[in-house]
């Protein structure tokens, strides 16, 4: 088979393939900020819990 130009369709696939990595790759990154986060306030509620409340 002889090198040929790959079409529009082949392109756009790849174009979207390339995007798709990118964004898999920025949104790695933030991953462990939200984690943090949610297991701050996972502490917060379990504290809250065990505080007994002031109407019981």
């Amino acid at each position: 088979m002889t090198k040929r130009l790959p079409t529009g369709e082949e392109i756009r696939l790849a174009a979207h393939e390339r995007v798709k990595a990118a964004v898999a790759k920025q949104v790695r990154p933030t991953s462990p900020t939200k984690t943090v986060a949610a297991k701050k306030a996972a502490a917060k509620k379990k504290a809250a819990a065990r505080r007994p409340r002031a109407s019981a």
